[in-house]
């Protein structure tokens, strides 16, 4: 749901400090269906995401 929340998983990758006049891309006004097309368009291939660190372990499933 929180993801949902930011307008979809893109835009959980995308947050920003900048002030909103410096922002090229602004994950607080694209919504799921808009930052899915962007990046589908802008990465037809795919995303790469390098994670640098883990701070916590797998979820348990129960």
């Amino acid at each position: 749901q929180q993801i949902q929340d930011m307008g979809g998983s893109y835009n959980a990758f995308l947050q920003t400090s900048l002030p909103p006049e410096l922002r090229i891309y602004d994950p607080s006004v694209e919504t799921a269906e808009s930052s899915g097309k962007a990046f589908a368009t802008t990465f037809p291939r795919g995303f790469a995401v390098e994670i640098l660190q883990v701070l916590s372990g797998p979820p348990v499933i129960v």
